[in-house]
């Protein structure tokens, strides 16, 4: 593997713990008023998704191979990921996720994949 290579991936965590970090202290917000969910990282796209299609756009976008997407854009998406998978979920009251049904096995199985990778 090349020194760049190297150093574009610890950037990259870099900006995952960054990232985490603004949404942990509550500077980027994902929680809206009626009880979805917003991507903070894509103002100019869809902003009403509910938990688990949150889930999934971050982790596709955060997975991503495309050279459109930049290494920080991963970055963000992979820290949305991990906050809404360690911090929403916990969180008391209307925080919750708004399907209160069974988890989707597909959704867990993107995140058991997604965390042992890292």
């Amino acid at each position: 593997m090349s020194h760049c290579s190297i150093k574009d991936t610890d950037i990259s965590w870099w900006y995952v713990d960054t990232a985490y970090e603004e949404l942990k202290n509550g500077t980027r917000n994902v929680k809206t008023s009626d009880g979805t969910f917003i991507c903070p990282y894509c103002p100019n796209r869809k902003q009403d998704y509910l938990y688990r299609e949150l889930l999934e756009h971050a982790f596709m976008v955060g997975r991503s191979s495309s050279e459109k997407r930049s290494a920080r854009e991963r970055a963000n998406h992979l820290a949305l990921l991990k906050y809404l998978e360690k911090d929403i979920t916990s969180m008391p009251g209307p925080s919750k996720p708004v399907d209160k049904g069974d988890p989707d096995p597909a959704v867990c199985d993107i995140l058991r994949k997604f965390f042992r990778s890292i």
